[in-house]
């Protein structure tokens, strides 16, 4: 949707930018790390320790 929102896209008060930068933040942050959770929650439910 970014790449094809054109040339205003990339200015700050877009707001497109800002949710791009918003999912972008988001998708780095440590806590969404896909293989990490999936991990701790299947110990979780099986009652292995962490």
């Amino acid at each position: 949707m970014f790449s094809g929102s054109g040339a205003h896209a990339v200015y700050g008060q877009s707001a497109i930018q800002a949710a791009f930068r918003n999912v972008n933040v988001g998708a780095q942050h440590a806590s969404i790390d896909f293989d990490n959770s999936a991990e701790q929650y299947a110990r979780a439910r099986l009652g292995l320790s962490a």
